[in-house]
């Protein structure tokens, strides 16, 4: 039986932010620097007073520190620096989910992709990457030094706003959202350029074959550790719907038309998937309490070159999704190769794509060991749940082939 531990990185001492920081601004051309050199335009922001730990709602992936500096004196000349963020990834002997052994570390991808929207959307509110670097000289660990943005996680505050004021932010994530969904490729070559999948992982020819392998490695590595998954369903679902996914052989002829707009009724053309985030959740936006005005966006490295419906914020059951989905609409013109409202077709890919989400933090938190009773147990009655919706719509169509592209919905 194979082995897991806890994704926690040793404390960080004071000392060794410092180190970081000194052999960071000391050596801008450091390997992994994003390629604009922010740092050659930042003074050196001096030494550290306190280093806060950040934490998040069932664990992180990487280990993230807020780094802080003195207050500038007053009538400073030049902009200063009073807060950083130090994202540490897992040490090296950290067993992974196989979606997260990629070629290139997720750090790093999160590290080019901030490098990337800052540079080609700068109205997006994400932090700028300052320096990437694997070397392991500084630290025992890969680690990523960006800004920091001010604000406090919609999932701490979405209970204690007004209703009004929700219905505002949710509407303005999903504008925002869309933004970042448009990136087009070309960060560079490789896994980089836009082939659907995980974006540094080995580019699948559709969707279905990415999910296929994304949904396989996940019960590989759920039979390595003898997790309890009804593993003949899963499969079954994902050979039986997949071609859904792609919509290049679907019968549309039960699409009706006259409502309003929704872009995510269609899934993206194959040879033109779009840029998102695979757990993209209420805790991956910041607002600020007192202006309940979006902060920030935070946290892209899970990152994957696919349908934007697979995202968490547009899944079923996931708080203030509709007004998610009208923001996101908002700036549409009217898609001309759209042939109209599909809701069994878009239903389809929503089952499965809760398939892969529920599955996905199931393993996660079996693999961090940081098991949540009640969460779990959550994430398996949203996953029986999908399977057996899925399986009612094969009774109620034609029966499938299992393959590509053979699914009539």
């Amino acid at each position: 039986m194979v082995t897991s531990y806890p994704l926690t990185h040793t404390h960080l001492t004071h000392s060794q932010a410092q180190g970081v920081i000194d052999g960071i601004f000391s050596s801008p051309s450091i390997d992994g620097a994003p390629q604009s050199n922010p740092l050659s335009a930042l003074p050196h922001p001096g030494r550290i007073t306190h280093i806060t730990e950040l934490s998040s709602e069932g664990g992180t992936f990487n280990t993230c520190y807020i780094l802080h500096f003195p207050a500038p004196p007053t009538k400073q000349p030049i902009a200063t620096i009073t807060q950083l963020v130090l994202k540490i990834a897992p040490p090296p002997n950290i067993r992974l989910l196989r979606y997260e052994s990629t070629p290139t570390p997720l750090l790093a991808i999160e590290a080019y992709l901030l490098d990337h929207l800052t540079t080609n959307q700068p109205s997006l509110p994400v932090p700028r990457a300052l320096a990437y670097d694997d070397t392991l000289t500084l630290l025992d660990s890969p680690f990523l030094l960006t800004t920091f943005l001010p604000g406090v996680p919609l999932s701490y505050l979405r209970s204690e706003l007004a209703e009004e004021k929700v219905r505002e932010i949710d509407f303005e994530v999903g504008r925002l959202l869309r933004g970042v969904n448009e990136v087009r490729a070309g960060i560079g070559s490789g896994g980089w350029g836009g082939a659907w999948g995980m974006v540094s992982g080995k580019p699948g020819t559709g969707a279905w074959v990415w999910v296929w392998e994304f949904v396989e490695g996940l019960l590989r590595d759920a039979e390595d550790m003898k997790i309890l998954l009804p593993y003949v369903e899963i499969r079954r679902a994902v050979r039986m719907w997949g071609g859904a996914l792609d919509g290049a052989q679907i019968d549309c002829s039960e699409a009706v038309g006259g409502e309003e707009e929704d872009v995510l009724d269609e899934p993206p053309h194959p040879h033109n998937p779009k840029l998102c985030i695979l757990d993209f959740s209420d805790s991956s936006i910041l607002v600020d309490p007192d202006t309940c005005r979006i902060t920030g966006l935070l946290d892209f490295e899970r990152a994957f070159w696919g349908d934007p419906i697979a995202q968490d914020i547009f899944l079923p059951g996931s708080p203030g999704r509709e007004n998610v989905i009208r923001g996101y609409n908002s700036q549409s013109t009217l898609n001309k190769q759209m042939p109209g409202r599909n809701s069994r077709r878009r239903r389809c890919r929503e089952l499965l794509y809760m398939v892969l989400s529920s599955t996905t933090k199931i393993m996660q938190w079996y693999y961090r060991q940081l098991r949540s009773d009640r969460e779990e147990m959550v994430q398996r009655k949203r996953l029986v749940e999908a399977l057996g919706a899925l399986e009612r719509l094969s009774l109620e169509a034609e029966e499938p082939e299992e393959g590509v592209g053979k699914v009539v919905v």
